[in-house]
Formats: structure tokens, C-alpha cells, sequence
């Protein structure tokens, strides 16, 4: 799975999340707001990167969050398998929507920095961790 890939992962799961924010989704909000917090950080430390090492360790550090936190993902997308409907969130959902369209938005352009390094072999077996363990959100 490409960058494209993981990033589509994310804004299918973040989507479906978003409407966990209060009412009848109430009790998932704070797994979308560990992964808006999990996207920033990465996005701020992939900013930064001046070096194969600094993207080695914010693909690692990404990586490892997002491991912690599809547990609790697939959790909320099984007890709630509504939140899978992305193409028409409901009205509740705009704001938390745009939020995660947006993150997506960033993340890919700051993807597209990191370009010069992604030649490294360093920096591919970070990146094919990183798709091993996306890859667990769409397995049961």
C-alpha cells in the first residue's frame, strides 16, 4: 500500500471515528482525537525532517502510535458499523469531517518533502513496517 493508501486508510477510519463525538458516539471521541493528535505530530515531525534519520524516526514514531491505537479503532468500526459510511456523514459529523479531510490534505503534502529520502533503506523498511501495520485496520 502507498502513501495514497495509508492515507485513504486513515481518512476511512477517521471518517467513520468522526462521529464520535458526543450523543449516540459519545464514548469513542477520544479515539478520533489520539488520531488527529497522532496525524499532527507526525505531520510536524515530517515538517522538520532536515535528514533520512529525522524521517526514520517520524515514520517509527507514527507507527508505533497507530499500532496502539487500531485496537481500540476496529473496536469502535465493529460496535458501530454505521461509522463505515463516509460518503454521507451525517450533519453532526461536518466539522469532525473536515478536520480529518484536512489532516489528510496535510499529511500528503508533507509526505511529498520527505520524497529525496524515501530512497533510503532506512527509510523503506520504516515505510514498509508503517503499511504492515495499516494494513491490521482492514483485517477482522
Amino acid at each position: 500500500m502507498k502513501i495514497s493508501g495509508i492515507l485513504g486508510w486513515c481518512l476511512f477510519v477517521s471518517l467513520g471515528l468522526a462521529a464520535c463525538g458526543s450523543g449516540k458516539y459519545g464514548d469513542v471521541k477520544a479515539v478520533m482525537d489520539a488520531q488527529a493528535r497522532v496525524m499532527e505530530n507526525y505531520i510536524d515531525a515530517l515538517a522538520r525532517a532536515r535528514n533520512t534519520q529525522d524521517v526514520v524516526a517520524a515514520i517509527h514514531d507514527f507507527t508505533r502510535k497507530m499500532k496502539e491505537l487500531i485496537p481500540d479503532m476496529k473496536k469502535t468500526l465493529k460496535k458501530y458499523p454505521e461509522l463505515s459510511e463516509r460518503l454521507n456523514p451525517p450533519e453532526e459529523l461536518k466539522a469532525q469531517t473536515a478536520q480529518m479531510r484536512e489532516l489528510s490534505a496535510r499529511l500528503q503534502a508533507t509526505t511529498m518533502k520527505t520524497m529525496p529520502y524515501m530512497q533510503d533503506a532506512e527509510v523503506q523498511a520504516a515505510m514498509q513496517e508503517q503499511r504492515k501495520v495499516m494494513m491490521e485496520l482492514a483485517k477482522e
